[in-house]
């Protein structure tokens, strides 16, 4: 519908596929095979500009975003977990051609022998929420990733059980960085708090509308919007609850920290990234989500 509008104007004209790389800018699904052609772009007398920088799977891939965060942190003598909630790595059985030493499942269960759960379980190319389930038994959660038939990597990660609260329920906060050619990010002004139309409680971990916060997940209650429209809150809304409630400031007790993490993420992923060239420049919106635990952290 929007290419059939852009088409009516008189700035805009459609190109066949031969022509199109010569295209200024070219928008596409990197995460799909062949979705830009790289190997064909560049070679124009000017620049080109890509939406897409190639290796930052690293970082939007949860799998990927584990194995770079740990073996960043490793490397430079941090501790991880405090960057991020303990998680795991799994591969279902179906993909017997992984190494083993891939899969986190015992590592994983060591940890889940120490201190009980709870934990979540995420497909690592999901999104919206789908997929996800929350329980206390690690192994049944193994095997649940086991048993299905999507064969992508799967993580489980410690469930935070202390989150802050909005008025007796979950939130998370949506930060949106825009990477230049450079690598270097710039981080939106504004952002959103994606709220749940539940009060927090452990008691159900089964109820996906108290516990998780996405969109299309809260869209299906019935008490959708109506604590906050749309289920969302700006960061200056947020900002005047926590001065009210808790004498606190998002911009002073909680950006400074995401602003950490952010740089922190960057900088592991770097060696994975590809950069521009002198002809293609490659730029990437990435979408980061945090969560806050009772203490502002």
């Amino acid at each position: 519908e929007m290419t059939e509008q852009l088409l009516g104007e008189e700035s805009w004209r459609r190109w066949h596929k031969d022509t199109a790389l010569r295209a200024h800018l070219w928008i596409g699904d990197g995460r799909k095979m062949g979705a830009i052609p790289y190997s064909s772009l560049g070679m124009q007398p000017y620049t080109q500009l890509v939406n897409y920088l190639r290796g930052t799977n690293s970082l939007t891939l949860k799998s990927k975003l584990v194995t770079t965060m740990r073996s960043w942190c490793e490397d430079q003598n941090l501790d991880v977990w405090q960057l991020m909630p303990e998680t795991f790595v799994v591969y279902p059985s179906q993909r017997a051609n992984l190494k083993k030493e891939n899969d986190q499942r015992q590592e994983l269960f060591r940890e889940a022998d120490k201190k009980e759960g709870p934990w979540i379980l995420k497909s690592s190319g999901g999104g919206k929420g789908m997929g996800i389930v929350i329980g206390t038994d690690a192994r049944k959660l193994v095997e649940h990733a086991d048993k299905s038939s999507n064969p992508t990597a799967w993580v489980v990660q410690r469930y935070l059980t202390n989150p802050l609260l909005l008025t007796g329920r979950k939130f998370d906060i949506r930060c949106w960085v825009l990477i230049d050619p450079h690598y270097k990010p710039h981080m939106f002004s504004e952002g959103v708090l994606r709220t749940a139309s539940k009060p927090f409680s452990m008691a159900n971990l089964d109820d996906a509308i108290t516990h998780l916060t996405n969109h299309c997940i809260q869209a299906t209650s019935p008490l959708f919007s109506q604590h906050e429209q749309g289920n969302e809150l700006s960061f200056d809304q947020f900002d005047d609850y926590l001065n009210k409630e808790l004498g606190a400031s998002f911009f002073k007790d909680l950006l400074p920290q995401i602003h950490s993490i952010i740089a922190l993420s960057l900088l592991a992923a770097r060696k994975h990234v590809n950069l521009s060239t002198n002809k293609l420049k490659g730029f990437q919106l990435l979408g980061y989500d945090f969560m806050v635990d009772d203490k502002m952290h």
